[in-house]
């Protein structure tokens, strides 16, 4: 047989669920009822709204400006006007930003540029009033987008139309103000219908996210099923079948006091396995250089020891320990040798133990899928704790590898 030097790793994977609920900083307008479970329908309207209240703010800070430098006169109600503008906008925007664009929010912006437009002749110079030019007519198209981000439709439409219809008397006879007003309904159908399909878009990939998380959940509540049918085959194999497999091939010469032991520990896992529901047995916190020195006690083994103090969770010393244990159980029955290594080093909390013989090495690739000792009581328990396994083999030897870190 064509001996070659195969490397199996495994390597730990954690699987993170997303929340099938996803979290607003505050409620938004009462738009469209979005349901708990609608991620993306709630980001989509946490960051339009998000974004249309900024630009609110920049252009009721814009418009007050250009309202100072083109005011036809100083007069008081010019005053009046720009100053409430200015000092409605940053109340808009820090309420806005704290709680949400609420739906009395949206409205309440809609009246006060309603009322700014009822007065545009008398703060506004006359030649901008044509065309919607002047810096009302900013607003008035920034205040459309907002409420088409803050309100449902049935409630953006009618109050939009209030907006439009004040700014149509509020610019008369100017240019009859009908193709200002018609501008404005094309731009509040558009928004209205944008909103719908961005909605509309966001409601399939809440679908499909569901669709993913369901599978998900089902491939968890599989792979805990296998986990569980894995870890009982990995008690049989170290316990039950490790015994007989001593006890056939006449490992044991006469009575042993080590056997009788290994029987009754044998029978408490058969216990365990016969009645999952039965609390687990407490497993005292060991030095793991501890229970490496209890492995090396094999009265036919020769095993050299080169260890340092190493404490690690009790789980974790259980598992390479068994892991450790399984593959000096694998150089007494198979690499032909009865002498094995094994090294403990530990280094910023990373623990790596490995355990290497001189024997007639094996082809991991060539192991049979039935066989449970490297790919289950290895491999498999090394993954129970978030660890890896490394076997090197050929014709010169063995080496297995575990290593494991916080």
């Amino acid at each position: 047989m064509a001996w070659r030097s195969e490397r199996l790793q495994a390597t730990a994977h954690v699987t993170t669920t997303a929340p099938t609920t996803a979290f607003i900083e505050r409620p938004a307008a009462p738009r469209p009822e979005v349901a708990e479970g609608r991620p993306a329908e709630q980001a989509l309207l946490r960051h339009s709204t998000r974004s249309g209240v900024l630009m609110r703010g920049f252009v009721g800070f814009a418009a007050t400006i250009a309202g100072v430098l083109t005011a036809p006169e100083a007069s008081a109600l010019v005053v009046s006007v720009l100053a409430a503008n200015l000092i409605w906008s940053v109340v808009f925007v820090a309420i806005a930003r704290v709680r949400g664009l609420m739906w009395w929010l949206a409205l309440g912006d809609i009246a006060i540029v309603s009322a700014m437009c009822l007065l545009q002749k008398s703060v506004v110079v006359p030649t901008a009033l044509p065309g919607g030019a002047s810096w009302i007519g900013s607003l008035v198209t920034m205040t459309l987008l907002v409420a088409g981000l803050g309100l449902p439709a049935r409630w953006a439409v009618p109050a939009s139309t209030v907006l439009i219809v004040a700014n149509l008397v509020g610019i008369r006879p100017a240019d009859d103000g009908v193709i200002t007003a018609l501008i404005h309904v094309i731009q509040l159908i558009a928004i209205t219908v944008l909103m719908r399909l961005l909605r509309r878009s966001a409601g399939f990939a809440d679908d499909a996210l569901a669709a993913v998380l369901r599978d998900q959940r089902a491939e968890l509540i599989e792979r805990a099923r296998r986990a569980d049918d894995r870890e009982q085959r990995r008690d049989l194999h170290d316990t039950v079948l490790s015994t007989l497999t001593v006890v056939g091939t006449d490992g044991i010469h006469g009575p042993s006091e080590q056997l009788r032991r290994r029987a009754a520990a044998d029978i408490a896992v058969l216990d365990r396995i016969a009645d999952p529901q039965a609390p687990a047995p407490d497993v005292p916190s060991r030095d793991l250089d501890e229970r490496m020195r209890e492995i090396a006690l094999q009265p036919d083994m020769d095993v050299a020891l080169a260890l340092t103090p190493v404490e690690v969770p009790a789980p974790v010393v259980e598992a390479i320990a068994g892991a450790t244990a399984e593959a000096v159980s694998n150089v007494r029955r198979h690499a032909g040798t009865d002498r094995v290594r094994i090294s403990l080093t530990s280094e910023n909390g990373a623990v790596q133990v490995e355990i290497r013989d001189r024997g007639r090495g094996f082809d991991p690739q060539s192991t049979p899928f039935h066989r449970y000792g490297v790919r289950e009581a290895i491999i498999g328990r090394m993954l129970t704790v978030g660890g890896t396994a490394d076997i090197d083999s050929g014709p010169g030897g063995t080496t297995v590898t575990l290593r494991w870190w916080p």
